[in-house]
């Protein structure tokens, strides 16, 4: 971000020079040709007086337009570079603020869940808002990533999956996590987490089951990670998943977090692919990554 905005001030000078640059070319071209055009014909001194003071006006003008036209778009670039500063200001303080929120009030629901263990309606209702804050935290930074590509530089690191994998079961303590094979490799561990995090929270809501299912294997030299539910499968188009806001009918939400699921594998090096297997396996998403890691 910060070199797109120095090229844009790179760019405009570039463009004041050259404008300029060419004004006096223009400028310094006519009154030579004014001054040939005086000899051949022999013109009347006082006509060609007019007629070069008429270029110099014109031509101081045009460089009064091109310097004013050049310093109003440099303004304008340091005001958006300036607006641009403050909104991260205000976003980072939002952001750290509401998540901080979040997990305040969902550390509230966790403690309620404990203390009406002996009472069903109440326990439910306090697992009901558990799962409403693990969505909405999921939520709050599927739009942040969303709003602001490219914002979250990635950092290739060694990563055990079984420690993604444990994490994902302290945030959905009422899914089962049934996971076959191992492997460590190098990826962003905050971008992977988001695609796992997305992919649960996709069986949970969409297919309304409690156990999902997690294959490991080896393929090429890079780690695939298959992940799926055996629940009711895709209604539609496999081929519109993962497309940025893909609308359906027949699903609900705006494919968010598929879409940015798909673009992380990506910048680490991988791919995301879909699948569909009513009454089998269910909604199936296959993720390969890169370059496993050493042991």
């Amino acid at each position: 971000m910060k070199f797109s905005r120095n090229l844009q001030i790179v760019a405009a000078v570039l463009w004041i020079v050259t404008s300029l640059s060419l004004a006096t070319w223009w400028l310094i071209f006519s009154l030579d040709q004014l001054n040939r055009i005086t000899e051949i014909l022999g013109d009347p001194e006082a006509k060609v007086a007019r007629q070069h003071r008429m270029l110099i006006q014109e031509g101081t003008f045009l460089f009064l337009l091109l310097i004013a036209g050049g310093m109003g778009l440099l303004y304008y670039i340091f005001l958006e570079r300036k607006r641009s500063t403050r909104l991260k200001r205000f976003f980072a303080a939002f952001t750290h603020d509401l998540k901080t929120s979040i997990s305040s009030l969902r550390l509230r629901a966790e403690s309620l869940e404990a203390k009406t263990a002996n009472d069903p309606n109440t326990n439910k209702d306090a697992r009901r808002l558990i799962q409403d804050t693990v969505r909405l935290e999921l939520q709050l930074e599927n739009s942040l990533l969303f709003s602001r590509p490219g914002a979250h530089k990635l950092f290739l690191q060694k990563v055990d999956l079984e420690n993604i994998i444990e994490s994902l079961k302290i945030q959905w303590p009422e899914i089962e996590f049934e996971v076959k094979g191992s492997a460590k490799v190098n990826v962003d561990r905050r971008a992977l987490e988001i695609i796992m995090k997305n992919f649960v929270q996709n069986s949970v809501r969409h297919a309304q089951v409690n156990k999902v299912f997690i294959e490991i294997s080896e393929d090429a030299g890079k780690v695939v990670i298959e992940f799926y539910d055996r629940g009711k499968g895709f209604e539609g188009n496999l081929e519109l998943l993962g497309e940025q806001l893909w609308d359906s009918e027949k699903s609900e939400g705006s494919g968010i977090g598929l879409f940015l699921a798909r673009d992380l594998a990506l910048q680490m090096g991988g791919g995301l692919q879909f699948d569909s297997e009513p009454g089998g396996r269910g909604f199936v998403s296959k993720l390969s990554l890169g370059q496993k890691g050493g042991s």
